[in-house]
């Protein structure tokens, strides 16, 4: 009988402990969810660069270059805090990105390497990504400030 008793306490114990910790994660904060998101998937070195307005956050992580990986490595998501859903996300192998406006993010890729025979200059490699439609457009198609 004390067995029972023991596992009923026991088990008693075990579902307060995981309702209270899904009641304390209902309550979490609409910062510390995309913050958590953001260390969950780039560790302690991303930066939550929020839009004006405050809607949304880019979640910046990048990589120093080294001899072995020469080009800086750039993984990003875009957040939506009143839906708290992440809207997109990419990585690519050297570039940057950045707000352009409230609702556009730039994204600029950088060539691996550029021959200097060439005389046209390069074309702007990247896209933008529109939070509204959430869709790209490349670059070349959109004047960029």
């Amino acid at each position: 009988m004390r067995i029972l008793n023991s596992i009923a306490a026991i088990l008693s114990v075990i579902v307060l402990v995981s309702c209270s910790s899904r009641e304390a994660k209902k309550h979490e904060t609409q910062a510390e969810q995309y913050e958590s998101l953001a260390l969950q998937k780039y560790g302690k070195v991303a930066d939550l660069i929020r839009n004006t307005s405050g809607t949304a956050v880019l979640c910046v992580k990048s990589s120093k270059p080294t001899q072995l990986q020469p080009q800086r490595q750039i993984a990003f998501f875009v957040y939506d805090i009143a839906a708290r859903t992440v809207l997109f996300e990419d990585n690519l192998p050297n570039g940057s990105v950045s707000w352009m406006d409230d609702v556009s993010v730039v994204v600029n890729v950088f060539p691996g390497t550029v021959k200097d025979d060439d005389k046209t200059p390069a074309a702007r490699q990247g896209y933008i990504f529109d939070l509204r439609s959430r869709k790209t457009r490349d670059l070349e198609s959109v004047n960029v400030r």
